[in-house]
């Protein structure tokens, strides 16, 4: 019987180096000698390093799809969705603000790694289905006039450049001007209602 707990530990202590060294510097040993354990229980667990990694690539784009399909099925209105979107990309990165580091330094050098992303990730029914929910709501605000003709991707992809950006520059903010940790969280929630008033404006048909 698989020991959850173990297996649990193991995934978060990768997490914790790739995020810290990256993908390419964190051995399995290390990862093993994090956790406390020998190699052969980060093998018998999820067999490669790899593996660990799309577990952990997996685990953040569900998060981000149940809160996509819990302000998707809310009452709102539509502005609220997309402000409630950006939010809890915000706290999701929050929480891990390397993140982005990490996925796209593997997303970009490493094609294998896209073409599992495309396969298990992009693919998958569920993650279809509320991408083209979202898509259909968006053509129903385009059809009422409320917001100009724009696609999902496209939405899509200027709130997740817009966002993510913050977090690439973060270490720099805080390391030129000598933020502390308060001063860059207020930083943060600035960026954060300043990217929701930017993608707002951008759609508004006006």
């Amino acid at each position: 019987m698989l020991n959850n707990t173990t297996a649990e530990n193991i995934l978060q202590a990768a997490e914790r180096l790739f995020l810290e060294r990256g993908f390419a510097m964190t051995s399995t040993t290390d990862i093993a000698r994090e956790v406390g354990c020998n190699q052969a229980l980060v093998y018998y667990y999820y067999r490669s390093k790899e593996q660990l990694f799309n577990s952990i690539f997996t685990n953040k784009m569900r998060m981000l799809l149940v809160n996509c399909r819990r302000i998707l099925e809310s009452q709102a209105v539509f502005e609220d969705k997309v402000r409630a979107f950006i939010g809890s990309y915000f706290e999701l990165l929050c929480h891990t603000p390397r993140l982005p580091f990490l996925i796209f330094n593997e997303l970009v050098t490493n094609e294998q790694r896209r073409t599992q992303v495309r396969e298990r990730v992009i693919a998958d029914p569920e993650v279809q289905r509320v991408y083209y929910a979202m898509q259909d709501e968006l053509n129903r605000e385009i059809d009422a006039g409320r917001i100009r003709p724009i696609d999902m991707l496209d939405l899509l992809l200027n709130i997740m450049s817009l966002t993510v950006m913050n977090f690439l520059v973060l270490p720099m903010y805080a390391d030129f001007l000598l933020k502390t940790e308060e001063e860059q969280r207020q930083f943060l929630d600035a960026r954060r209602q300043e990217v929701c008033q930017t993608v707002l404006r951008s759609i508004r048909n006006s």
